[in-house]
């Protein structure tokens, strides 16, 4: 069945028991043709402009999504940040196509890609079988470029708890040190994304709405952005 899920954000994408990727809350997943018109669903700083704007949401608008995502992933940084209210955001992203800058990203092959799937026009955007073949392109490549650390840094980790002596019973408490740990590798960051697109071709039945789910009425006014 043709699904769409209308709510594709990180907070959405997590692990299982097995350190499998998968997507969770489908309380506003439908199968496309029974989606309603005139309906806005979801996280407007994922939400595909059509959406936004009250269309009938299709697969193209997951992928839409997909594309913000795959932006967090590969730079780490929340897109749209600068935007504090629903008029702002529809303005500029909505109204006029601004979209944040892809040039942090090292790969031409993943700006591209970023490019295609948040494009305004829904039918220029790629299709997830497209998606997920370049993406296997690029895991299978192994590339320099495509193989580097993240952009950002983490900051300093708490200090490690004690560490109990087994042998003598005695508690141990190691020096504060404050470590970076090594951050995933954009390779890493993208493989993981792709993992959960291709978890998607097996979706079934959509779950019932979530009472957190954000289904809007027509804005009116200046409100907050949800995100």
């Amino acid at each position: 069945k043709d699904i769409v899920m209308r709510d594709l954000k990180p907070s959405n994408v997590g692990f299982d028991q097995h350190g499998n990727v998968k997507i969770f809350d489908l309380g506003l997943a439908r199968e496309v043709h029974v989606c309603p018109n005139h309906e806005m669903a979801g996280s407007l700083r994922y939400m595909a402009p059509e959406m936004s704007r009250g269309h009938k949401a299709d697969l193209k608008a997951d992928v839409y999504s997909f594309g913000v995502l795959l932006y967090e992933l590969c730079t780490l940084q929340k897109p749209f940040t600068q935007f504090k209210s629903t008029d702002a955001f529809r303005e500029k992203v909505v109204d006029k196509d601004w979209r944040p800058s892809l040039r942090a990203i090292p790969s031409g092959t993943l700006r591209r890609l970023i490019a295609a799937c948040w494009d305004r026009q829904p039918n220029t955007r790629p299709n997830f079988a497209h998606i997920v073949s370049t993406l296997t392109s690029l895991l299978e490549k192994n590339d320099e470029e495509f193989d580097i650390h993240s952009v950002m840094h983490r900051g300093p980790v708490s200090a490690p708890s004690p560490v109990r002596c087994v042998e003598s019973q005695s508690v141990v408490r190691k020096q504060p040190s404050f470590v970076t740990p090594p951050m995933p590798t954009l390779k890493e960051n993208v493989s993981a994304c792709y993992t959960t697109i291709s978890s998607t071709t097996a979706a079934t039945e959509a779950s019932e709405d979530d009472h957190d789910d954000f289904e809007p009425r027509a804005a009116s006014g200046t409100s907050p952005l949800i995100c």
